[in-house]
């Protein structure tokens, strides 16, 4: 069940743009081992702008309602982000409140550089091209002995 899950959300990871050079083997074992999630019961605040972090959030199960001010709504649903960071995101965000319980992934701008560094590394190692048909490697040539050759026949 937790790797269906898994691959589900990863999915969800490929669609953002921030995540769209990352191989989704990594984004699996990123949400496996390391992603921190965060749940938020319907009606609580799940960020406003006295925040000021640079996190990227994203909603992962339920849904809730970004409020950007100046009568701008949104809902939002899985697979929807938002930057923490003001300046990142299209719209100014006044506050963003659950309407069902949400479960979102919170991933600060470190973690995103470091997956990116890390499925570059991979494709770079997949990148080699095997092929059966390559040349069989040369035979070694035997080395010569260090010993002395002993005379036949010689006695001391």
């Amino acid at each position: 069940m937790h790797v269906l899950e898994n691959r589900n959300q990863a999915r969800l990871l490929e669609e953002i743009p921030a995540f769209s050079n990352c191989t989704r083997s990594i984004l699996e074992e990123f949400i496996f081992l390391s992603v921190l999630r965060a749940h938020c019961p319907a009606g609580e605040t799940l960020f406003d702008e006295t925040l000021q972090d640079r996190n990227l959030y994203v909603i992962v199960a339920g849904t809730a309602l970004l409020n950007a001010g100046d009568d701008v709504v949104t809902v939002l649903e899985p697979g929807d982000f938002f930057w923490g960071n003001v300046s990142q995101h299209p719209l100014p965000i006044s506050s963003v409140v659950a309407m069902t319980d949400v479960e979102v992934f919170v991933i600060n701008p470190n973690e995103q550089a470091r997956l990116e560094q890390i499925s570059r590394r991979q494709r770079e190692a997949m990148s080699i091209a095997w092929s059966g048909e390559t040349e069989p490697l040369p035979c070694p040539t035997p080395r010569r002995s260090r010993k002395k050759p002993a005379l036949i026949g010689a006695h001391a």
